[in-house]
């Protein structure tokens, strides 16, 4: 067993890691970060005459044309996710994903997050913008 394998066991032993927390870091990364680097992929590289922007990360992923946002945000403080639209300066909470039975659940839908929810978000926020 290397130092480091053994520092990391005692730090995870002293520190107890939040179960929750990774639950929803696990989920997030399998559904949220999957579909963005996919949705990254298939739309390539765009002429940047237009605002725009699509993010990948661990902790937040969204996608911005002009004035309109959509994000998807985890909130470590109470181990959720945030589903926010944004048009210009003005804020809409979409939804709220909890951890409840070892995954993520969609508040505003009683249901499990899937890939066909998010296609819902982006066509609810883009759908003026790009006449889905």
């Amino acid at each position: 067993m290397s130092f480091q394998d053994e520092f990391s066991r005692k730090v995870k032993e002293y520190l107890e890691p939040d179960p929750d927390e990774e639950i929803l870091e696990r989920e997030y990364n399998k559904l949220v970060l999957n579909y963005f680097t996919s949705l990254n992929k298939k739309i390539g590289k765009v002429k940047r005459d237009r605002q725009y922007y699509l993010r990948c990360s661990s902790e937040i992923c969204c996608v911005k044309i002009d004035d309109v946002e959509l994000s998807f945000n985890i909130n470590k403080e109470n181990n959720t996710v945030e589903v926010i639209k944004r048009i210009r300066t003005a804020e809409y909470k979409i939804d709220t994903w909890v951890i409840k039975d070892n995954s993520l659940y969609s508040e505003k839908r009683n249901a499990i997050p899937q890939n066909e929810l998010i296609d819902e978000y982006l066509k609810e926020t883009f759908k003026d913008l790009l006449n889905l």
